[in-house]
């Protein structure tokens, strides 16, 4: 997962795609993985495939305040208000601290 994002963050999603699916292969229920997925697909603009590894994710903790932001992250890019600062709000319940969670939802709020 961490190879992973570090792709991300260099703007290199096609070198984490190979490395999410080599991973996913053996672990299809880490949700490091699938918070990775998740961040990939919203970056290559396929919300729907990165709502559902989110999802994923909040299927088997509920209370991962990193799924819930990016859920909110999709519907803040959508300029979906409610549901955006419904999850963005659920991440701060959940990590009060959390990096960039303030940020999004002030930005969400300009929406409104």
């Amino acid at each position: 997962a961490l190879l992973a994002r570090a792709y991300l963050i260099a703007d290199r999603g096609g070198d984490a795609a190979p490395v999410l699916g080599a991973a996913l292969a053996t672990q299809p229920a880490h949700p490091e993985l699938l918070l990775a997925l998740g961040d990939l697909a919203r970056f290559d603009g396929r919300a729907a495939d990165a709502r559902a590894a989110y999802r994923k994710v909040l299927d088997g903790d509920a209370r991962n305040p990193h799924a819930w932001f990016g859920i909110g992250r999709i519907d803040a890019e959508r300029e979906a208000v409610r549901d955006g600062r419904a999850a963005i709000r659920q991440a701060l319940a959940l990590s009060p601290n959390g990096a960039g969670y303030q940020g999004e939802l002030a930005t969400l709020e300009s929406y409104a």
